[in-house]
């Protein structure tokens, strides 16, 4: 179930290009939604680390790698 999580920025970093392309094709440059989607993937995509790395965030990225630990075949070492 935490796996998901990566598995899902994947497809949305595949997916959400291809849809703003489209609404921009289909709707023209004026299209709010392209734009909004536009805004908001650069926004994740360019946000400093130091932002976005607050302790609630690492919290969840404590859990769910320790929680993905027993699918790989390498020692994930937290907190040293």
């Amino acid at each position: 179930m935490t796996l998901q999580v990566f598995v899902s920025a994947i497809y949305l970093a595949l997916l959400l290009p291809g849809v703003v392309a489209y609404r921009f094709g289909v709707y023209g440059s004026t299209d709010a939604w392209a734009w909004l989607i536009s805004v908001i993937l650069m926004a994740f995509t360019f946000a400093p680390l130091g932002w976005v790395d607050v302790p609630m965030a690492q919290r969840a990225m404590r859990f769910i790698v320790g929680s993905a630990c027993d699918y790989f075949p390498v020692t994930v070492k937290i907190g040293a």
